[in-house]
């Protein structure tokens, strides 16, 4: 599980591969604040047809429409799907102006 471009300026791709091909199945991204305050929730649903999906875009804005500021951030990534996979990651990102 990678986002790419990082660091980046306009926006970021979030990638992952998984062993669950042909099974419905959720992505949820949460970006936080390096002190851990909760800035963006992403959730995507479709059907898994290969051993990736297509990649996530992320705009660098919060929920409220807002674009975040320079700096670092974590991001945790969870997948889930109908028949009980489930894979959870982190990792850092960073956005420049």
């Amino acid at each position: 599980i990678y986002n790419y471009p990082n660091p980046f300026k306009e926006s970021t791709w979030f990638y992952f591969e998984h062993n669950q091909p042909c099974c419905d199945i959720e992505v949820e991204i949460k970006i936080y604040t390096i002190s851990g305050m909760l800035i963006k929730t992403i959730i995507e649903r479709g059907l898994a047809l290969e051993n990736k999906i297509n990649p996530i875009e992320w705009n660098g804005c919060n929920d409220n429409g807002k674009r975040l500021e320079s700096g670092m951030y974590l991001y945790n990534i969870r997948v889930k799907t109908t028949n009980g996979f489930f894979l959870e990651s982190s990792n850092k990102l960073i956005i420049l102006k």
